[in-house]
C-alpha cells in the first residue's frame, strides 16, 4: 500500500537526461510535506482526494488492529472481533486502490460493482465506529 504518493517515479535515466527535473520534483515533495505538517494534506493530495482518504483510511485501520483497544461493545466485545473487523476492513479499502491501479478501464463492470461494494462496507463500518476508532 502506498501512503504517500510521490512524484519522484521516474527512471533514474530521465534524471540524466533532465537534471532540472529532480529540482523540480523536490520541490514539489519538499512543499508537499510542509502543507501535509501544517495543515494535514497538500494540494497534490486534493487532486486525487479519494485516493488519498482510502490509502490513510486503510494504512490507520491496520495501525489500530496493532493496538490494544476495542469498544467492548454490542458485537464487538472482544479484542480478536474488533481486529478481524479491522483488518478486514483495511484490506476492503486497500482492493479499491488495487483494483483502481490494475487498468480499471478494461474490466467489464462486474469487477468494478464488486470492489465498490466492499468498499461501502468498509466505509459503514468506519461510520458505524468512528468514535471508537482510537488507541
Amino acid at each position: 500500500m502506498k501512503y504517500i504518493k510521490t512524484y519522484l517515479t521516474g527512471h533514474w535515466s530521465w534524471y540524466l537526461t533532465h537534471p532540472w527535473e529532480w529540482g523540480i520534483e523536490l520541490y514539489k515533495e519538499a512543499r508537499a510535506f510542509l502543507q501535509r505538517g501544517f495543515r494535514g494534506y497538500a494540494d497534490s493530495d486534493v487532486w486525487g482526494f479519494n485516493d488519498y482518504l482510502t490509502d490513510v483510511l486503510a494504512g490507520g485501520l491496520r495501525g489500530l488492529a496493532k493496538g490494544i483497544s476495542y469498544p467492548g461493545s454490542e458485537e464487538m466485545d472482544t479484542w480478536e472481533k474488533w481486529q478481524y473487523a479491522l483488518e478486514s476492513n483495511a484490506k476492503r479499502l486497500e482492493n479499491v486502490t488495487l483494483y483502481e491501479e490494475s487498468g480499471w478501464e478494461k474490466d467489464n463492470g462486474k469487477s468494478r460493482e464488486a470492489v465498490y461494494r466492499e468498499q461501502k462496507k468498509a466505509l459503514k463500518f468506519i461510520m458505524k465506529w468512528f468514535n471508537h476508532l482510537w488507541d
